[in-house]
């Protein structure tokens, strides 16, 4: 089963490290330090095997999150005592 890693900057990563070998050639393969935030591309088995012997997760690239508004600047409604905004504003 796949895991999500999400870095400081909000990048997210998909753990793929039991499946890796089979990834291998398909798909650009990277080896992930938290500790450091720091990733190197993998290109062969020994690789996979050296991080693997490490326990160094080897991930593929999921992307950014979202980046979400922040409520001050949505447009509000107050209207007796409720506070209305539009819910296409949140997202």
């Amino acid at each position: 089963m796949s895991k999500l890693i999400i870095t400081k900057d909000k990048f997210v990563f998909v753990d793929v490290s039991t499946i890796a070998k089979k990834l291998l050639g398909t798909i650009e393969l990277y080896a992930y330090f938290d500790q450091d935030d720091i990733e190197w591309a993998i290109d062969s088995v020994e690789e996979i095997d050296e991080a693997l012997e490490l326990s160094v997760p080897i991930v593929i690239e999921g992307g950014h999150l979202p980046k979400m508004k922040p409520f001050g600047d949505i447009s509000k409604t107050v209207k007796d005592g409720y506070i209305y905004v539009k819910y296409s504003d949140l997202f």
